[in-house]
C-alpha cells in the first residue's frame, strides 16, 4: 500500500546503488529482501534497523526515510525510536515514521514527538506529508520562492520601532492558560499591519458605551470583551445592526447581565464596540503552526458556514501572489466571489492583500500558534476584518 501511494503522489523509491546493497547484505540475515522497499521482517531488533538506516541515509541517492513498524513480540519500540533520533542528528535528511498499533507503540511515539520526528498511523499519510515537503521545498527553490515574503505594499513592512511594543503583547499572551490576546492586544497588532479593521473602541459600562458609539457614529456592534472568551457568540456576547441609542442603551444592560454571570469566569472583561459593516459575503482567513511545516494559511467560506461547509484551502506560508490567488481558486465559495448569476464581482484583489498581510503576520511574529479573521466581510469594494482572534 505504501509504495502505491509513494507512486500516486508521483514520488520515486529510490534505487540503491550496488555498493549499498552490498554493505546491507554483510550486515543483515540473508533472508532479507535488499531491493527496495527495503523490508526487515518481523523480527527485527533496534540493531537492524540502525544498520539498516544507517546505510540507507548514507546513500547520496536517497533524499527522504519513511520508517514502518508493526510491533511484533520482539519488537524493541522505544529502542527503535531511539535509534532514528539519533540517526536524524547526524544526517541532515528528512525521517517519517508510521509507528503502526495504538497503545503497544506509545512510548515509542512519545520518544519521536519528543525529538520532533513526525509520526503518522498511517504510511499512506506519511507519504502525503513527504508529498506536500517536497512541494514546499520546490516552491523555495523556484527563483520567485526565494523571497522572504510577497509585500503588496509598504504598509505591509512591519516597522522596527514596532516590535519592542508588539513583543509585549505577545509575552503578556503566553501567560494567560489558554494563550489567547484579547480584543485590545489584537487589534493593536492588526493597526500594526495595517490590516482593514473598523473603527472600533472599547468601554467599561453603559455611559461609555453610548459615548463611545456617538464618536464612532450609529450603527454598531456591541460585544463582550475577554481573553477568556474567544468565541463571543458561545454567550450571546455579540449584538448587531444597533442603529439608536436606546438598542445602544439594552444591549449594553443584556450583555452586562451575561458578564456578571459567577459562572461564566471572565476576567479583564470590557465592551468592544464596533461600526456596523455590511457585505455581500463573509469569509474566513486563518492561520495554524504546524511544529514541522511552519504556518498554515487557510482561506475559505466564512461566519455560520464555516463548519458547515468546512470550504477550506491550505497553503504553507511565506505566500506570494500566485498563492494567494491559488488558494481563493481552490474553494467552492470563489465561484460566488467572482460573480454568480449577475451579482457584482467580489473585490478579490482585497482579499489577497489580507492573504499577504496575514503571511506577513506570522513571519514576523513568528510566536503566533493560530489565529483567525472571522468573519472577513467583503464587497465589490472593500475586505474587513469583522473579528480576529490570536492565540501565542
Amino acid at each position: 500500500m505504501t509504495t502505491d501511494e509513494i507512486i500516486k503522489q508521483n514520488l520515486f523509491i529510490a534505487p540503491l546503488t550496488e555498493k549499498t546493497i552490498s554493505n546491507l547484505a554483510e550486515k543483515l540475515p540473508r533472508i532479507i529482501n535488499l531491493r527496495d522497499p527495503l523490508d526487515l521482517v518481523g523480527d527485527a531488533l533496534s540493531t537492524r534497523y540502525e544498520e539498516a538506516l544507517r546505510e540507507i541515509l548514507h546513500e547520496q541517492v536517497v533524499d527522504a526515510v519513511i520508517i514502518l513498524l508493526t510491533p511484533q513480540i520482539m519488537t524493541e519500540i522505544e529502542e527503535t525510536a531511539s535509534v532514528i533520533v539519533k540517526l536524524s542528528k547526524k544526517y541532515d535528511k528528512p525521517i517519517l515514521t508510521a509507528f503502526m498499533g495504538g497503545v503497544s507503540v506509545e512510548r515509542g511515539v512519545r520518544i519521536l514527538n519528543e525529538h520532533k520526528i513526525p509520526n503518522f498511523s498511517f504510511p499512506e499519510r506519511a507519504v502525503g506529508a513527504l508529498r506536500q515537503l517536497v512541494a514546499y521545498h520546490e516552491w523555495i527553490e523556484s527563483s520567485k520562492g526565494k523571497k522572504a515574503f510577497f509585500v503588496e505594499n509598504k504598509k505591509s513592512i512591519l516597522q522596527i520601532s514596532d516590535l519592542p511594543k508588539l513583543n509585549q503583547i505577545i509575552e503578556k499572551g503566553k501567560q494567560r492558560k489558554n494563550g489567547f490576546l484579547s480584543d485590545q492586544e489584537t487589534f493593536e497588532i492588526l493597526k500594526a499591519f495595517s490590516f482593514p479593521i473598523p473603527p472600533y473602541g472599547f468601554a467599561n459600562n453603559s455611559a461609555g458605551v453610548a459615548t463611545m458609539a456617538r464618536f464612532i457614529g450609529l450603527p454598531v456592534v456591541l460585544k463582550i470583551s475577554s481573553p477568556d472568551l474567544p468565541h463571543k457568540s458561545d454567550l450571546g456576547g455579540v449584538k448587531v445592526n444597533l442603529d439608536n441609542f436606546e438598542k445602544v442603551g439594552k444591549a449594553a444592560k443584556m450583555l452586562e447581565t451575561i458578564v456578571k454571570n459567577e459562572s461564566h469566569n471572565l476576567s479583564g472583561w470590557s465592551f468592544l464596540i464596533q461600526k456596523m459593516i455590511w457585505a455581500d459575503h463573509e469569509l474566513i482567513i486563518g492561520a495554524k503552526k504546524d511544529p514541522n511545516f511552519g504556518h498554515l494559511i487557510m482561506f475559505g467560506a466564512g461566519g455560520i458556514y464555516t463548519e458547515i461547509y468546512k470550504d477550506l484551502a491550505f497553503r504553507l506560508a511565506p505566500l506570494e501572489k500566485k498563492d494567494a490567488q491559488a488558494l481563493i481558486q481552490e474553494t467552492k465559495v470563489y465561484q460566488i466571489l467572482k460573480g454568480y448569476r449577475g451579482k457584482e464581482m467580489a473585490n478579490l484583489g482585497k482579499i489577497g492583500e489580507v492573504l499577504h498581510l496575514t503571511s506577513n503576520l506570522v513571519m514576523q511574529l513568528p510566536e503566533i500558534q493560530e489565529l483567525d479573521f472571522n468573519p472577513l466581510l467583503v464587497s465589490d469594494q472593500e475586505a474587513t476584518i469583522a473579528d480576529a482572534k490570536i492565540r501565542v
